[in-house]
């Protein structure tokens, strides 16, 4: 292959686009068309050797010889061009992790216009909404709770909690089996004990229109498994309009005894 037709299939390999653009000026030269049946009758590169010349990784000798082949064989023009798409692809996925906040941050960051009615008591309490209203409870390690939340629609409930170290679980649903859906005019009640660390704790309740988390495809013994859950639900929600979901935090302070 003469240099100059060399460095134009270099450059030409930059981007999809170009390189398609090569090679069609090459298939309309009569010359093109009678080396481009000898070399595809002839022996291909493995795909192996096609992603190392993708990637730089060949070596010079090797390289020139997948350059000449590649410039006139079509079948092997096609698959530099899906690894080309495949590089690109991974880029673009490493670009958008690299820049993605952290999972804690995006959960403390999630606000709509809109709020859920919630509130707290002692399960033996006899306590009103009125008296056990407030953004804040003061709570020991082993202390029971009801936890209540006024359902506004129809639609499904996911509730999750974080504290002062940004660990993050969900506590509803809590396993495979729980149902998520909440029907509107009706309170969901969720008992439970308020474990340590003390210091401030806080439950994110959110409410969907639709169902974007199912617990029964969730591994709740498999910490990676509920938080790479958590995560694809709150991409989920970026998808949803406004009104097709509602949050509210509800704060409790977790005391030493």
């Amino acid at each position: 292959m003469d240099k100059g037709k060399e460095k134009r299939l270099k450059e030409a390999l930059k981007t999809n686009e170009s390189f398609l653009q090569l090679v069609k000026r090459e298939v309309e030269s009569g010359r093109h068309q009678e080396l481009k049946e000898r070399v595809e009758k002839g022996p291909h590169p493995t795909r192996q050797m096609l992603y190392d010349y993708v990637l730089n990784r060949t070596e010079e000798r090797d390289d020139e010889e997948i350059m000449n082949h590649i410039a006139f064989c079509s079948i092997c023009s096609k698959e530099i061009l899906s690894i080309m798409k495949i590089e690109e692809d991974l880029e673009q996925d490493m670009l958008h992790w690299a820049n993605k906040k952290p999972l804690i941050q995006r959960l403390k960051d999630l606000v709509t216009n809109l709020s859920l009615p919630v509130y707290a008591f002692a399960p033996d309490s006899l306590a009103t909404r009125g008296e056990a209203t407030g953004t804040e409870r003061q709570y020991a390690p082993g202390d029971s709770m009801v936890f209540c939340v006024s359902i506004i629609s129809d639609g499904y409930l996911v509730i999750l909690h974080y504290d002062e170290k940004d660990k993050i679980s969900l506590v509803f649903p809590a396993a495979s089996q729980d149902d998520t859906f909440v029907q509107g005019g009706t309170e969901k009640r969720l008992p439970g004990t308020i474990t340590g660390p003390p210091g401030r704790q806080f439950l994110k309740v959110i409410w969907t229109s639709q169902k974007l988390l199912d617990p029964g495809e969730i591994d709740f013994h498999d910490d990676e498994d509920v938080e790479d859950s958590i995560s694809a639900f709150l991409d989920s929600l970026n998808e949803l309009g406004t009104g097709e979901w509602i949050e509210t935090r509800y704060d409790i302070e977790v005391t030493a005894s």
